[in-house]
């Protein structure tokens, strides 16, 4: 009974701006702002669902409002209407400025499905083939009072025989979201989130017979020190901090592609620097780049072929396998992602000599959550036990 009386109370609460709970002024939409289409050369897009002036439950159309307003209650799949004489190579969803998703394919539709409530803003942008873009938008008011995504795990992924997609690499509106200033960060409203993984691992050799290997890592969050290890010897030779950003949209670079700053170390002559590792998905192609902020070439680059099937932990919406117990509280580390797998040709100036070398890859792009635990603050460090290997051959690699 106490259920019926509370949804009854939230319907009464978007229908009637005399009973909002902060001003008269919250529940007013500015009509001026409601589906606001702009549209350029010959792409237009508008929003179909949720429609101007409705209420809607649970995803689905309830009835008109009685002052116009458009009310969603729990969750609603935001669908959109494109018209273009080119192909639509994505669209954008945002929730007040934020990317929440992005969407690639067909038929280019979102499940706004978060813990959110009030008065927000609504947009979508569509992108084509030509360069061209075009947005609407529309203010809603929303009341989901969802608290935890119920994150499943399994005993196992490996029937998981997917390629990796743009959104395997940066799952925007499922394990991250994009600023207004394309910095990458957790969803706000899931405290759940411990570890995002963009970790690089390379051995090979020169054509002289120099032995190479290589471990970096473009920190989610924190800060990290790539290294390196030549004939005997280790180098640290950059580092680079949170946060880290992403360019979807190729404003700087070719591809879709995630990066941080840093700094050189003194051996290199410090200053300052970007590292960036970007997907060319048509061809499988993954490439880990540092250089200077300030000047001209490249210090190091990695242009790895991946092949065969990838080690799936999980896709990124989940179930995930465990990865490991947290050794501080009663409870456990799941993930999801993938591990790709190849060869590559990477070369590298330090200390005034140019290595070329050739050799194998794994790229870790995994993300990490605790199951048990309603937050990840105080779960410490890594798991109380992993254990991982790969096994490269000419022929064939394993994970």
């Amino acid at each position: 009974m106490w259920k019926k009386i509370l949804i009854i109370g939230i319907i009464c609460l978007m229908m009637i701006p005399s009973l909002s709970l902060a001003n008269l002024d919250v529940l007013k939409v500015d009509d001026s702002k409601v589906c606001n289409l702009i549209v350029e050369n010959s792409l237009s897009i508008n929003i179909e669902k949720p429609k101007e002036g409705c209420l809607y439950i649970t995803d689905e159309e309830a009835t008109s409002t009685i002052f116009g307003n458009t009310a969603i209650i729990d969750r609603v799949t935001v669908k959109v209407n494109i018209e273009s004489e080119n192909r639509i190579s994505k669209v954008k969803f945002y929730v007040d400025d934020t990317v929440k998703n992005i969407d690639y394919d067909e038929p280019f539709e979102w499940l706004w499905d978060e813990t959110i409530f009030g008065k927000h803003q609504l947009k979508v942008v569509a992108y084509d083939i030509a360069g061209d873009n075009a947005s609407s938008e529309i203010n809603v008011i929303i009341s989901n009072l969802k608290i935890f995504h119920p994150w499943q795990i399994t005993q196992s992924n490996s029937g998981i025989r997917d390629i990796p997609t743009v959104h395997d690499f940066v799952p925007i509106g499922v394990t991250c979201e994009e600023t207004e200033d394309h910095r990458l960060i957790y969803p706000p409203d899931d405290p759940k989130w411990r570890l995002s993984c963009f970790i690089f691992v390379a051995m090979g050799k020169t054509p002289e017979g120099d032995a190479i290997l290589f471990q970096g890592r473009l920190p989610f969050r924190g800060f990290n020190v790539d290294r390196l290890f030549i004939n005997g010897k280790w180098h640290s030779p950059w580092g680079f901090r949170e946060p880290m950003y992403y360019d979807g949209e190729q404003r700087i670079y070719p591809y879709p592609t995630v990066y941080v700053f840093g700094e050189y170390s003194e051996e290199l002559g410090g200053g300052e620097c970007v590292g960036s590792i970007s997907y060319d998905d048509a061809e499988r192609e993954w490439i880990y780049k540092v250089t200077p902020l300030d000047g001209e070439g490249t210090t190091f680059e990695v242009c790895a072929k991946a092949r065969g099937i990838p080690f799936w932990m999980g896709k990124q919406e989940g179930p995930y396998i465990i990865h490991g117990a947290i050794w501080n509280r009663r409870d456990i580390d799941v993930w999801g992602g993938f591990w790709d797998l190849g060869t590559f040709e990477a070369n590298l100036t330090l200390s005034g000599k140019t290595y070329t070398f050739y050799g194998y890859f794994l790229w870790d792009r995994a993300t990490h959550r605790v199951y048990y635990s309603r937050s990840v603050s105080g779960a410490a460090g890594a798991p109380l036990s992993f254990s991982c290997f790969s096994i490269f051959h000419e022929d064939f690699d394993i994970a």
